[in-house]
């Protein structure tokens, strides 16, 4: 199997890609947040309310400021090399991609398992080292193949989220209920 496309630079792919792999570290930076505006709630509810300034911008500040600093600035240093043409390989045994700046390959072997994002497929290696495949320019018949082959080497889970084998069968009362609203809707009004 070989599959050979070009991608042009999708910054809002990458940042897609940088806050999913972020995101238990921008959940942990949130709640600190919230607890330092807690803190700051209960030192103002006891009369302390020049002492709760401080804990309240702290809080704001890992809440809201930090979390999107931190997500801007790792998109800023991968897009030096993110942001270029590439042209990606993909076989059976590994991924290799091409940019003016550099040549990478990297198998199978050496990811620990692969998030299907929209657009994109996140091919991680570590918590926060990731690939981003973009899977716009794939048709629909190398798409399957690619995820086949990830799903057979136990990257991926065995039925993606938005396939339709995932979807429970409706339950019978689900079925009695739409039967009544199609009946309701089929009806003549007098």
């Amino acid at each position: 199997m070989l599959i050979r496309f070009e991608a042009a630079p999708d910054k809002k792919l990458l940042t897609g890609a940088v806050r999913h792999t972020m995101r238990r570290s921008l959940r942990t930076l949130r709640a600190t947040g919230v607890l330092a505006l807690g803190l700051a709630v209960v030192t103002a509810l006891l009369g302390f309310r020049a002492a709760a300034v401080l804990p309240a911008v702290v809080g704001l500040g890992y809440l809201l400021v930090l979390p999107v600093v931190l997500v801007r600035r790792a998109v800023g240093t991968s897009w030096r090399f993110c942001g270029l043409p590439t042209t990606y390989e993909i076989t059976a045994e590994s991924v290799r991609w091409s940019t003016p700046l550099a040549d990478s390959t990297i198998k199978w072997d050496a990811f620990a398992r692969v998030d299907p994002l929209p657009g994109q497929l996140v091919c991680r290696l570590t918590k926060v080292q990731f690939v981003a495949l973009p899977t716009a320019p794939l048709s629909g018949e190398d798409e399957h193949k690619l995820v086949g082959v990830l799903r057979d080497r136990g990257l991926m889970d065995p039925v993606r989220p938005d396939d339709p084998d995932r979807v429970p069968p409706p339950s019978p009362r689900a079925e009695m209920k739409a039967a009544k609203r199609d009946e309701r809707i089929r009806r003549p009004v007098p």
